[in-house]
């Protein structure tokens, strides 16, 4: 459609490459689902119909695209609703509109039915996710569930505004929840009607961050000392601490241009430098400007981790200290590794685990 693209991105490759443009515009981003089926993507957008003497309507339209033919199917729009949020179960595809009524769209019958009432009652919109057979949705101060396809639903309250919410292989339900000017990762258990934060952040994730943060598109100036004691001796401060998932962009003039992210910790070991055990310091690292690159940087901080820094003292880069060009930021998984920007001489070359770091900084 007109203004509108879709792009795919190899993260093996780090390349984006265009695709076939989807077969009606997409007029509003917040209310656009974009998802994978397993067969097929399906997008689903909201758009005036073509014909329809109240101009003011609003209908979801609905599409699927087979990425070994490269083709767009045009389906049957949900007629007269503004749909907010989709789920696939099995063959079907169910909707949830701006009001909190569900419908499901059967892809071999090519058609909609129900359009039900949840019997929410909420200001914001909902958003779906699916597990087998079960459907959740979850919005403000509210979760509810499904066993039969959307058409009956238990609810209960939530303190906050819940987004984006995930089913993991084995049940677990993952929920955002935004509540005085802050989020948390919850984990929901939709028998107890209950949630609880997420206490530390998985293995995984620290391992992909501290990826981010070794590939930076910054190429160090020098080579990291032979130690981390050496780089200790040569740095203002040193310490170790988790992160607080603060994170501050101060953007470079373009592309090409050096920009900084500045991450937050809570320290917990201070081995150099003016700081002591429980202070919140905020250390930047460089990267390219690249705005794709600045997204990844800047998402996903694992909330939590331990991570360990080599800082200079800096008065253009946002938090007032700088981590070492190239070998200033680490991270690691409890008992795992040094990850991200991790000195590779001698002296840093079969560190076990953070601690081990510390140590060989001290």
């Amino acid at each position: 459609g007109e203004g509108s693209r879709m792009m795919s991105f190899d993260p093996t490759l780090r390349r984006w490459a265009a695709r076939h443009a989807p077969p009606f515009a997409v007029d509003d981003p917040a209310s656009t689902a974009l998802l994978w089926d397993g067969r097929q993507v399906v997008l689903v957008g909201n758009a005036p119909p073509d014909n329809d003497a109240d101009a003011g309507t609003v209908q979801g339209r609905l599409a699927t695209f087979d990425p070994a033919t490269e083709q767009w199917q045009l389906l049957p729009d949900w007629p007269k609703r503004q749909v907010a949020d989709v789920a696939v179960i099995g063959d079907l595809l169910v909707a949830v509109d701006d009001r909190h009524r569900v419908a499901s769209f059967d892809f071999d019958a090519r058609s909609w039915s129900g359009s039900v009432p949840t019997g929410i009652v909420s200001e914001c919109s909902s958003q779906l996710a699916a597990d087998g057979d079960r459907l959740l949705l979850v919005g403000c101060h509210f979760a509810a569930r499904s066993g039969d396809a959307g058409r009956t639903w238990e609810q209960f309250e939530v303190d906050g505004v819940l987004h984006h919410p995930a089913v993991l292989a084995d049940g677990t339900v993952l929920v955002w929840r935004g509540a005085d000017g802050a989020a948390e990762l919850l984990a929901m258990d939709l028998v107890e009607r209950g949630v609880a934060p997420v206490a530390s952040a998985p293995c995984g994730d620290v391992t992909a961050f501290g990826a981010r943060l070794g590939d930076t598109g910054i190429t160090a100036d020098e080579a990291a000392p032979d130690t981390p004691s050496e780089l200790a001796q040569d740095v203002d401060l040193v310490v170790g601490g988790t992160l607080t998932g603060e994170v501050e962009v101060a953007n470079g003039p373009g592309p090409a241009g050096e920009s900084y992210l500045a991450y937050e910790l809570q320290v917990t070991d201070v081995i150099a430098g003016d700081a002591a055990v429980g202070d919140t310091v905020r250390v930047s690292i460089a990267f390219d400007g690249e705005p794709l690159r600045s997204a990844e940087l800047s998402r996903d901080v694992p909330v939590g981790a331990s991570a360990l820094v080599f800082a200079y003292e800096v008065t253009d880069a946002p938090g007032g200290w700088v981590a070492a060009d190239g070998n200033g930021f680490a991270v690691a998984c409890e008992g795992g590794p040094p990850l991200g920007q991790v000195g590779d001489g001698p002296g840093w070359s079969g560190l076990a685990d953070l601690d081990a770091l510390i140590d060989a900084a001290g």
